[in-house]
């Protein structure tokens, strides 16, 4: 009966740890993802990389990539670290299933907010931010909704 109870603890504790470790392979994906996107060289390779990402992988991509602006500009106004934080809250997965109206785009809240937050700092914005870019083809969005 003691053997019973010693294997049982031991393979709850397994389970447990085991919980553990997939959470924290999960959470740390999106960090995995920046360090490979940040080594590749081209755009055309970055977009290749993104493009085969889930949406979980690219709203953790994009959350650690605005943490990692915040923490590399401490010098950032209130507003501008306001426009950072409400970017990392709208990068949810959500946003990258294709199922979300453009919350981003021309003439959006935030886009008048972060053109108003970075109008004095246009060169942190597109560091932070990326340059704006034409709007996908309708057969290249349908292509980036899908989930992989």
């Amino acid at each position: 009966m003691r053997n019973s109870a010693s294997i049982w603890f031991v393979v709850g504790l397994a389970a447990v740890f085991g919980l553990f470790c997939s959470a924290n392979v999960a959470m740390s994906q999106g960090d995995d993802d920046y360090a490979t996107i940040s080594r590749l060289a081209t755009a055309k390779e970055r977009r290749e990389f993104f493009v085969r990402l889930s949406p979980e992988r690219k709203s953790a991509l994009w959350r650690k990539h605005y943490q990692t602006a915040l923490m590399k500009h401490p010098d950032l106004t209130s507003d501008q670290k306001a426009v950072v934080n409400l970017a990392i809250v709208m990068a949810s997965p959500d946003l990258f299933t294709g199922k979300l109206p453009d919350v981003a785009g021309p003439g959006s809240i935030f886009d008048t907010a972060l053109k108003n937050a970075f109008k004095d700092a246009p060169a942190l914005r597109v560091e932070i931010f990326g340059q704006p870019a034409p709007p996908l083809a309708k057969s290249e969005r349908d292509a980036d909704s899908k989930p992989k």
